[in-house]
């Protein structure tokens, strides 16, 4: 193995969820009114909370992948990438060049 991912591969991931910067990201990168979300783990709504009034506004979290217009990742319990679910990767976060954290549009 190279190194690419190998803690991803090979050791638990993040238990809390480093959700705020991919939310701060997701906000910039999308100028809609409301977007919506689907995440894999519901921590992701206490991270929210860090975030602005107005950013918090913003950002709807739904129950479904189907019902979102993005899918945030934290590779905890799914070590290997998401590509599978009709998703495009937006922008991913890294640690020791393994991916920690990735924003996922999802296709309609």
């Amino acid at each position: 193995m190279n190194g690419k991912d190998f803690i991803r591969k090979n050791y638990e991931m993040d238990y809390w969820g480093s959700y705020n910067k991919s939310l701060e990201a997701l906000l910039e990168i999308d100028s809609s009114d409301v977007i919506k979300i689907s995440p894999d783990n519901p921590v992701i709504i206490a991270n929210s909370e860090m975030l602005t009034d107005e950013q918090q506004k913003r950002i709807l979290f739904v129950d479904s992948i189907h019902k979102s217009d993005y899918f945030i990742v934290t590779y905890r319990w799914h070590p290997k990438d998401y590509d599978t679910l009709g998703v495009k990767e937006v922008k991913s976060f890294y640690v020791l060049k393994s991916k920690i954290n990735s924003i996922y549009k999802v296709k309609k």
